[in-house]
């Protein structure tokens, strides 16, 4: 009998082609947004969960300023902390090590190009444990900082690739801000376009070259293995309050971190979904028009299918098969569609920002989720119309010109 009622509700639906594909329109708007922003929006977080992974559980962050920030280089925009500071943390207990870092744009020159990039410095003693603290770095050519480095630089694996016509190699010289350094090192791909187009080099030397003597962006701490990392966090607030007299810093977490860039998502989430669900109301109306409309047109058939013997519930189960149908095929054209879309979007990004941060997943939940609102849009949308054919009286029917 289902099998009948499906062929049937086919059978209508292509003679009603044109109203039923404008009415699927909506549902597809709806569906290929929901799937587009989902998928990517999972990989966003997958990958920054990766980010933050290399970086180690055990890992604590501290930057200058009070407003609650989710990246070190926003914290380039206001205060700055100051080697004191880290030399403080560094004494608390539980802290195994601290590198403090120094964040500047300059511009860089090689040869007769010049360029505009991001330097980024740390204390050339600390080249080792920079290179352990943080998984995802590595050098490919040459060598990291050793005490005793001062004017020598290690490049981002773009800089070195594509940022001046000619390849800089190990041992020739750049010019930053007007100054020379040594290149001693290449760094492999990390995969955002930001730390590849970077450039290290000893914070010895970015002082003297920015002016910032006593002043530092951030302070990336290592803790001691076995310890608590949230309660070291709070010996390091306590220390650092009692030393400012204010809580005029930030200390963040690798949980913290993650936290907040998924918050910042889930916003994001949120507001497109909520564009999505207005084009599924609308499809959700044009599909109980269309349905009530199909009830009007097709009267006298529902009062002959009652004159044979066909009950009120399986007329209902007809109509609500036609409504759930198209549902459905919005659905899967909405899908479709929206994955294509995500999928264009990864690779722009990847050739434009290049970076491997903006990438869809595509998960069964997604696929479920995608389908499963569809058929269930229209199902609801469909039950009023089908409540209605349902009720008609078989004989009005019968006489309905």
């Amino acid at each position: 009998m289902i099998e009948d009622f499906i062929s049937l509700a086919i059978i209508n639906l292509k003679h009603r082609k044109l109203r039923s594909w404008l009415t699927i329109v909506g549902v597809v708007i709806g569906i290929a947004t929901i799937s587009s922003l989902l998928s990517l929006s999972q990989g966003m977080y997958a990958a920054v969960s990766q980010q933050f992974e290399l970086m180690g559980a055990n890992t604590i962050i501290v930057l200058p300023g009070s407003e609650a920030s989710i990246s070190p280089i926003l914290s380039m925009l206001g205060s700055y902390l100051k080697d004191s500071d880290a030399n403080l943390i560094e004494n608390v207990r539980g802290v195994e090590y601290t590198i403090p870092s120094l964040y500047k744009t300059a511009e860089v020159k090689y040869k007769t190009e010049t360029s505009n990039t991001f330097i980024y410095a740390i204390p050339a003693d600390k080249g080792d444990q920079f290179l352990e603290a943080f998984h995802g770095i590595r050098v490919i050519e040459g060598r990291g900082f050793k005490k005793g480095d001062k004017y020598k630089a290690v490049l981002g694996y773009r800089v070195w690739k594509d940022m001046f016509s000619d390849k800089i190699n190990v041992g020739h010289y750049i010019e930053i801000n007007g100054v020379k350094f040594k290149v001693i090192g290449i760094l492999g791909e990390i995969g955002n376009r930001m730390d590849d187009n970077s450039i290290a080099i000893p914070i010895e030397a970015a002082k003297e070259l920015f002016g910032d003597k006593n002043q530092i962006n951030m302070i990336y701490v290592k803790v001691d293995s076995g310890e608590d990392v949230e309660e070291v966090a709070e010996r390091i607030r306590i220390k650092l309050k009692n030393a400012h007299g204010k809580e005029d810093f930030q200390i963040l977490t690798s949980a913290d971190l993650l936290q907040r860039a998924g918050l910042i998502l889930g916003l994001i989430s949120m507001v497109t979904l909520g564009i999505a669900a207005i084009s599924l109301f609308v499809g959700a109306v044009g599909i109980m028009n269309t349905m009530y409309m199909a009830v009007i047109e097709r009267t006298r058939e529902i009062g002959i299918l009652k004159s044979i013997g066909a009950k009120n519930r399986e007329i209902l189960t007809l109509f609500l098969l036609e409504s759930g149908l198209i549902g459905l095929t919005g659905g899967i054209i909405g899908l479709s569609l929206g994955l294509i879309f995500a999928k264009a979007v990864e690779i722009i990004a990847r050739q434009s920002l290049e970076s491997n941060i903006l990438k869809m997943i595509v998960t069964p939940d997604l696929i479920i989720l995608s389908l499963g609102v569809s058929l269930l849009v229209g199902i609801i949308s469909g039950l009023l119309p089908a409540r209605a054919a349902a009720k008609l009286n078989p004989v009005d029917a019968l006489r309905y010109e």
